[in-house]
């Protein structure tokens, strides 16, 4: 019991080592945020399991019991380094109580709390409350994070890694590239699909250490939209460079292997077939089995867009006939107004204008990748978390300035 009150008490101190000692109502802030996360994490761990905290969360869990009853590990990338860290803090704590996992996660979120409220206030230099309130008290964002999964793990370093490459444009201290090169490799560490973003952030790294500035990039592709068309096709193409593991269980190819031979696609095109089949046999209520199809140009396009649509839009209003069906089709509304909000917000911001259009399109670009293998909306959930606080940092302050003007224009009329 004294590592869970350690690990709980730890997540507690961050914002007072991290934030202004002068900014209390911040601090409380965060502390009644964490203060809902291990909520949940205590009734996960003494009563019963809340929605999203069985199946991965609990295989991470009693794996990560196994092997630290053993002393063997995993490999150190991905889902095993995840199970790896588990097996070490297991160990180090001498129990085996999920409460340490779960509070190791809420100590993650601290730590992403404390990120993007500097982040937010470096891009937008105003008050942070309400965004944080709204990212992180997301229902799914405390589900997801509150339990032993990697999702609070791959938030802090997607923010970290975003965070000190925004800030090098505000300090031009080129150390901040370095810290989020770092950032960025320990966030693949976490998951392969996470690698293109690290990919991007690493080529305007050399770009900006090149003296090729972000703005030059991002106004070149600007005023040429066919390129970008042309760009985002190819990228299209690439995206199964990242996405399952290096190794083809039937084949034995590795992923360098498989580039040269040009066999990109068609393993893309076998493992989303396979987990189609896997949640048809599980008997997934939240599949949406789109197949990715290669038959000719048209289709190829054609089926991505599909799936893409799927990954946004799923389930369709047509087919909620659950509580949790209600859910994600609101939480898909609300991404697609903080979608528009962002496009917005872009259009009408003028300092460090081509920063926001890199942010926006990071989120594009991430959230494509994370659609080609995803089959059904409960694992979509999971995966536009790990975007979700671009939204939130670009779009949520138009929403909050339209509220703003709406009571300060009724104070006035009184």
């Amino acid at each position: 019991m004294i590592p869970i009150v350690i690990l709980i008490i730890l997540s507690y101190c961050l914002p007072l080592v991290f934030i202004s000692h002068k900014d209390w109502k911040k601090i409380c802030l965060i502390w009644g945020i964490l203060t809902i996360y291990h909520a949940v994490s205590f009734i996960n761990g003494f009563f019963f399991r809340t929605p999203g905290a069985d199946v991965d969360a609990l295989d991470f869990h009693t794996t990560a019991v196994a092997l630290s009853e053993t002393g063997v590990f995993r490999l150190w990338f991905w889902a095993d380094l995840y199970t790896n860290l588990l097996t070490i803090v297991y160990s180090l704590a001498d129990s085996n109580s999920i409460m340490v996992g779960q509070s190791m996660s809420i100590i993650f979120v601290s730590l992403s709390i404390i990120v993007f409220i500097r982040f937010f206030e470096l891009i937008r230099s105003d008050k942070s409350s309400m965004s944080v309130l709204v990212l992180f008290l997301l229902p799914s964002m405390i589900l997801m994070c509150s339990v032993t999964l990697r999702e609070s793990y791959e938030i802090f370093f997607s923010l970290l890694s975003f965070y000190c490459f925004s800030h090098y444009f505000y300090s031009k201290k080129k150390i901040q590239l370095i810290f989020s090169a770092i950032a960025a490799f320990f966030m693949v560490l976490f998951h392969p699909v996470l690698s293109i973003w690290a990919l991007f952030l690493f080529l305007f790294i050399v770009l900006e250490a090149s003296g090729i500035s972000l703005k030059t990039v991002v106004f070149f592709f600007a005023k040429r939209k066919i390129v970008v068309l042309i760009a985002i096709g190819l990228c299209l193409t690439m995206i199964p460079v990242t996405y399952k593991q290096t190794n083809d269980v039937l084949k034995g190819e590795n992923l360098v292997s498989s580039l040269v031979k040009g066999n990109l696609v068609h393993h893309a095109i076998y493992w989303r077939n396979m987990s189609i089949m896997y949640a048809e046999i599980s008997n997934a209520n939240a599949i949406y089995g789109v197949p990715l199809e290669v038959d000719s140009i048209p289709a190829f396009f054609s089926s991505i867009s599909k799936i893409g649509f799927y990954y946004f839009a799923a389930p369709l209003p047509w087919k909620v006939s659950r509580l949790i069906d209600v859910y994600a089709t609101t939480e898909n509304l609300w991404r697609i107004l903080l979608i528009i909000l962002s496009l917005k917000s872009i259009s009408r911001y003028h300092e460090k204008k081509y920063l926001l259009n890199f942010l926006f399109f990071s989120y594009l670009l991430i959230s494509v990748v994370w659609a080609m293998g995803t089959v059904n909306f409960g694992t979509a959930m999971r995966h536009h978390l790990i975007g979700y606080w671009l939204l939130v940092l670009l779009g949520f302050p138009e929403l909050e300035a339209f509220f703003m003007r709406r009571v300060k224009n009724k104070g006035c009329k009184n």
